[in-house]
C-alpha cells in the first residue's frame, strides 16, 4: 500500500466508525465489540494478532513492530511514522471536534491529500 492509500483507508474507517476502539478506557487494536483502531482496521481479520498486540505493555505500533513484523503486512514497516500519526489521531482526537483538523494537519505533515 502507498502512504496515500494507507491514510485514505484509515481516515475513512475512523470517520465511519466514529468512536474510538476502547475497552476499560484504553485504546485497542480490536475490541470485543468489533471496533478497531486506525491500525487495527488493517489487521482486524486476524483477531488473535490484535489481541496479542493489545496485551503488550506499550502497544504503540512503533514499539511492537519488530516483535510482530513477521505477522504484520510488509508495507507497515516502511510506513511506521505515518502509522504512528494515525494511531495518535485515533487515540487523542477521534472522539473530539478536532478530528478533522487533525486529519488536515496530518495530511500536510506527511505530504498527503485529505480523503473525501
Amino acid at each position: 500500500m502507498t502512504p496515500q492509500e494507507i491514510f485514505d483507508y484509515s481516515v475513512r474507517h475512523m470517520r465511519k466508525q466514529g468512536v474510538q476502539a476502547k475497552s476499560y478506557d484504553t485504546c485497542q487494536y480490536l475490541t470485543d465489540q468489533g471496533l478497531s483502531c486506525a491500525i487495527g482496521c488493517f489487521i482486524k481479520d486476524d483477531p488473535e494478532l490484535c489481541y496479542e498486540l493489545d496485551d503488550c505493555e506499550n502497544a504503540a505500533i512503533d514499539d511492537v513492530f519488530d516483535e510482530f513484523k513477521d505477522q504484520l503486512p510488509d508495507w507497515m514497516g516502511n510506513n511506521l511514522p505515518l502509522l504512528v500519526s494515525l494511531q495518535s489521531l485515533h487515540d487523542f482526537y477521534l472522539d473530539t471536534s478536532g478530528f478533522e483538523e487533525g486529519v488536515i494537519r496530518m495530511a500536510d505533515k506527511h505530504g498527503l491529500k485529505v480523503p473525501a
